[in-house]
């Protein structure tokens, strides 16, 4: 995501020592009703996890686009919403990792972290144990961070 001024009534003014943690209680309130676009890493996980070709892969879970994103089902829920929870959580794209941050890219890569107002049935629990940078590693986040930062330094 680009800085713009749409976001600017959120405030992005966390760092990585700045104290942050969330407890996820799996009321899986944050997985409908969601646009989950896909970059090039997070395709390449999601096939390898689900042992799937890429165009398998493309044609079956997600809605072309300027980037692809994940399908919703009928009622609003992410394709890979199941009975038990995420059914591909060891391989959710960052965006689900990051939830509920939200991570801006300036025009020169420079980052923004922030933290997204819940949904009115999220359950999960903010606290200040532990830091930002405690959080991303604990979700695994750091690899797919590399990536996004390659690219967002690839557009203008």
């Amino acid at each position: 995501m680009i800085f713009s001024e749409e976001h600017e009534s959120l405030c992005f003014n966390l760092n990585f020592s700045s104290p942050f943690n969330f407890t996820c209680q799996r009321c899986c309130a944050c997985c409908y009703n969601r646009h989950i676009e896909l970059n090039n890493y997070e395709i390449f996980r999601l096939t390898k996890y689900l042992r799937l070709s890429p165009q398998e892969f493309l044609n079956q879970f997600t809605d072309s686009g300027l980037r692809p994103s994940l399908k919703n089902k009928d009622n609003g829920a992410c394709i890979f919403l199941g009975p038990s929870g995420c059914s591909i959580h060891p391989a959710r794209p960052l965006v689900c990792r990051l939830f509920p941050l939200g991570l801006l890219f300036g025009p020169r890569g420079e980052e923004r972290w922030g933290i997204m107002p819940l949904h009115p049935d999220c359950t999960g629990l903010i606290s200040s144990e532990g830091t930002l940078a405690d959080y991303l590693q604990s979700q695994g986040a750091i690899p797919y961070l590399r990536f996004a930062r390659l690219a967002s330094c690839r557009h203008p």
